[in-house]
């Protein structure tokens, strides 16, 4: 009994579009610090309860309060356009997206309205016009394309950027009071393969939010009381 717990795989659940574009290109990295530790990966759109339903751990979009689990920040969720970078010249100032197809998530149907909000130019632009996708991944993808512009959240197109795929046309962000985080049971906090997931998780998230900052100190980032 006691070999086959230690062989039995970390379960993690995760929302679909952060494992794909945030954890999955640091899976090699954990394999390779931790060859005696597997992860098995499942994604779901649900509220999923690591305890309830059976996970070891648990990431989820929240405000970080949850009764019972621990949890780790990962991420921040700071929302702004991004295109192909050959549209990139053609937008100088938000009211030049009144020439542009916007792109809209059908798991983030409120990013563009609020964005245009906080930018000062609600009513100015149609938020509802453009083309729908049922994912961001899709949504993403289609703004590589060059089908129009995407509402991008920084931790998921950090790769995207930084490889030219996409674009950042206008610097203004806004950051959610929302934040991907990782959820485990408190109880289990000190056994030593979850604790070292849990380092590792740690250690990569402060890395990419350094990075994540130094990249949004070069737009302009305007506080706002009106967050969600």
């Amino acid at each position: 009994v006691r070999d086959s717990g230690r062989s039995r795989p970390l379960s993690i659940c995760a929302y679909p579009t952060f494992a794909m574009r945030w954890l999955m290109p640091r899976w090699r990295k954990f394999n390779d610090l931790h060859p005696g530790i597997d992860l098995q990966l499942t994604t779901s759109l649900a509220a999923v309860d690591a305890v309830a339903d059976g996970y070891d751990a648990v990431i989820r979009i929240g405000d970080g309060r949850m009764p019972g689990p621990r949890a780790i920040a990962l991420a921040p969720v700071d929302v702004f356009p991004v295109c192909a970078p050959r549209l990139r010249r053609k937008l100088r100032a938000p009211a030049d997206l009144r020439d542009h197809v916007l792109i809209h998530s059908g798991s983030r149907p409120h990013d563009w309205p609020r964005w245009l909000r906080e930018a000062g130019i609600e009513g100015e632009i149609d938020a509802k016009h453009g083309q729908r996708f049922e994912s961001l991944g899709l949504a993403y993808q289609a703004a590589i394309e060059g089908v129009g512009v995407a509402m991008g959240v920084g931790c998921l197109v950090a790769d995207d950027l930084a490889a030219g795929r996409l674009a950042r046309p206008l610097s203004f962000s806004y950051r959610s009071k929302w934040t991907f985080n990782l959820f485990y049971p408190s109880a289990r906090a000190t056994e030593p393969r979850l604790a070292a997931l849990c380092s590792f998780l740690m250690s990569e998230s402060e890395v990419a939010m350094l990075q994540g900052s130094a990249d949004l100190t070069r737009g302009r980032k305007v506080p706002s009381t009106r967050r969600g």
